[in-house]
């Protein structure tokens, strides 16, 4: 949802920004006065378009910023007596803005931020872990669990031709 959204802002702001350019508009006329080189008859059109573009993204910019910065939660710490698992996401350059979803028993128990570790609470017995959906996901692991165990669960993504990989695997 966030990424359609961001991509249809993008382009309709980049489309502002080429008409406010074309049509001399503000802000553009401002940055054509800067821009231009004689007498301001003649300027050069792509900074002018790159900076209006920049000026239009910026209340996107200040809106993924604060999105990103309000979900920054500090790891959970978790007593001994809990039952469940910790999922670890190793940190990674690729879709590092991207929460992955947890489904536990093939219900959403939550999502897993780039470089952070979760602890999900279980009862005692079998369970099935899956991280992501569609094609985009890992494969389906199987465990128990009894008492007041903790598993731990490690999820590393690979590049896959221009796809990515995700390696969901038992640690500990």
């Amino acid at each position: 949802m966030y990424r359609t959204i961001s991509t249809t802002y993008a382009i309709l702001t980049a489309v502002a920004a080429g008409i406010c350019t074309i049509f001399l508009y503000q802000p553009a006329a401002f940055l054509a006065d800067i821009f231009s080189s004689d007498g301001g008859t003649k300027y050069y059109i792509m900074p002018v378009f790159l900076i209006t573009w920049l000026i239009f993204l910026t209340p996107l910019i200040i809106i993924l910023t604060i999105t990103k910065l309000s979900r920054k939660k500090s790891d959970e710490v978790v007593g001994p007596g809990r039952s469940g698992i910790f999922v670890t996401r190793k940190k990674a350059f690729q879709s590092s803005m991207v929460g992955i979803p947890v489904f536990i028993n093939d219900k959403k128990a939550g999502i897993i931020d780039n470089g952070k570790t979760k602890f999900f609470d279980l009862h005692s017995g079998t369970f099935t872990l899956q991280l992501g959906s569609g094609k985009r996901s890992s494969e389906k692991l199987q465990g128990s669990i009894t008492g007041n165990e903790q598993l731990r669960f490690e999820l590393e993504l690979e590049e896959d031709g221009l796809k990515l990989k995700y390696n969901l695997r038992q640690i500990g």
